[in-house]
This record gives structure tokens, C-alpha cells and sequence, in this order.
């Protein structure tokens, strides 16, 4: 039987718990991978994993993000409409 050590991918990508979400998704891109370990401080020369996160989270915020985006910018034609009345 195989086993998932035998076909996990062994270039694991890292990215600071601080990483903006936009340059994490963009390491997913580059690296070809869907998860990126998140990791806080170091303690020496090693890193300190805190988490995953995965394409689907990201494109969870993201989406949340552009459904906020949307209503400002629907209320602020709202507004210019009105003005211009």
C-alpha cells in the first residue's frame, strides 16, 4: 500500500504568519501548490509552524473582501446618482 510520505511533496512552502494574503496565494501560484505551511517567529535557525492554509481559504477572504468592495462601490455610485439629481 502507499503511503502519503511516499507521495507528499517534499519542497514545502513557508510563509510568515504576517504574509499578506495576496502574496501568499501568489507563492501557492509560483510553487504550484495548494496549502502553504504559516509559521510564527523562529526559535534559532528553525521555524516555528503555526498552521496551513489553503487556495480554499484564501479564496474565502478574498471573496469576502470583493463582496465588501462591491457594496462600497455600489453605494458610492448610490451617491453620485443622487448628486446628481
Amino acid at each position: 500500500m502507499v503511503t502519503i510520505g511516499e507521495i507528499c511533496n517534499r519542497e514545502v512552502v513557508l510563509a510568515a504568519r504576517d504574509t499578506p494574503v495576496v502574496a501568499a496565494a501568489k507563492l501557492m501560484r509560483q510553487y504550484h501548490v495548494g496549502t502553504v505551511v504559516v509559521f510564527d517567529g523562529t526559535n534559532g535557525d528553525n521555524r516555528i509552524p503555526v498552521g496551513i492554509v489553503s487556495i480554499d481559504d484564501l479564496l474565502e477572504v478574498l471573496a469576502e473582501q470583493m463582496t465588501d468592495l462591491t457594496k462600497i462601490v455600489s453605494r458610492e455610485q448610490a451617491h453620485e446618482a443622487q448628486a446628481r439629481r
